[in-house]
């Protein structure tokens, strides 16, 4: 019994009757799966041309037939892959992390709260610590920094606009005349805020022995409950980062928090005698967020100004 080659039968459906030709691979599947299927000629040379299967394409004519334009709007399915992820362990929400958590959310979705920027020349204030520096270190034992110069701007600025040394609280606001600062302290598991107490007392001398000691117990987890409770209003330093601006989040029910930010070098163009030059400013980038419900844009613009007025000349610090 003779047989007919499937190849001859393939192509005589395509292209008319013909001697057999040697058809390889891929075209052979193609046109095999091609004959299968309900199409017009066109359809069919198209769909050769662009690799695809006709049973692969939903036809929109007659009986369902193949049509060019199907084949021409066809688009391949993708497959998406499943990528494997390690299983590794769940940390539970416990601990530091779990109450740091907690007051996050709280804060966040409770407050409308509103942060705004400043910028402070810090050339004088960089002087002045380079002159007390030896002197605080002789009476106190510790190394003056700029956060004892922002904390003693902040106590200045608070006692003067008392709205921000404040609590919101359910039955209303209540303002205190005691400064409490709370300095957020970075460990390695979570964030603490230790606070000095009564900093309207304090010089810098003080400053600097209780920013310390705090700092220095806050890392020993030897922090008392005093030291713990009570803050009035927090200050959040990022230290030696590069990071200029961040909106810090208040800790509740205290209504505001300044976040200081890194300091940095900027060029300014100035006019001295007439003259031009290009100095260079070292700059510290403070950011404040305030409750809005307490305190309006206006005193916490004045606020923050105040800050920025005071360590732009800090001999009025020592007054």
């Amino acid at each position: 019994m003779q047989t007919t080659p499937i190849v001859a039968v393939v192509e005589e459906s395509v292209v008319g009757a013909q001697a057999p030709m040697e058809v390889k691979g891929a075209t052979e599947v193609n046109s095999i799966a091609t004959k299968k299927v309900r199409a017009t000629p066109a359809a069919r040379r198209l769909a050769r041309e662009k690799g695809l299967h006709l049973k692969d394409i939903q036809g929109s004519g007659p009986k369902g037939r193949v049509q060019v334009q199907d084949v021409a709007q066809y688009q391949p399915k993708t497959e998406t892959a499943t990528i494997e992820l390690e299983e590794t362990p769940i940390i539970p929400w416990s601990g530091m992390r779990k109450v740091i958590a907690d007051n996050m959310v709280k804060s966040h979705t409770t407050i409308p709260a509103v942060t705004m920027h400043a910028d402070v020349d810090m050339r004088k204030a960089k002087k002045l610590r380079a002159d007390l520096l030896p002197m605080v270190e002789e009476d106190t034992h510790e190394r003056l920094s700029y956060t004892e110069l922002i904390l003693k701007a902040v106590t200045v600025a608070l006692q003067k606009y008392p709205q921000l040394n404040a609590h919101a609280l359910e039955e209303g606001i209540k303002q205190y005349r005691e400064v409490n600062l709370g300095l957020a302290v970075a460990l390695p598991d979570g964030l603490i805020v230790p606070v000095i107490h009564q900093a309207e007392t304090m010089g810098l001398n003080a400053l600097t022995h209780s920013v310390k000691e705090v700092t220095k117990a806050a890392r020993a987890s030897t922090l008392t409950k005093k030291q713990l409770s009570g803050a009035t209003f927090t200050i959040s330093s990022l230290g030696k980062s590069r990071v200029n601006y961040f909106t810090p989040i208040i800790n509740t029910p205290e209504v505001g928090i300044l976040g200081v930010g890194g300091l940095y070098e900027r060029l300014q163009l100035e006019k001295k005698d007439g003259q031009e030059s290009i100095e260079t400013i070292p700059t510290l980038p403070l950011s404040l967020t305030f409750d809005h419900r307490v305190v309006d844009g206006v005193p916490a613009a004045d606020f923050l100004s105040l800050i920025v007025a005071l360590l732009e000349e800090p001999m009025r610090l020592l007054l």
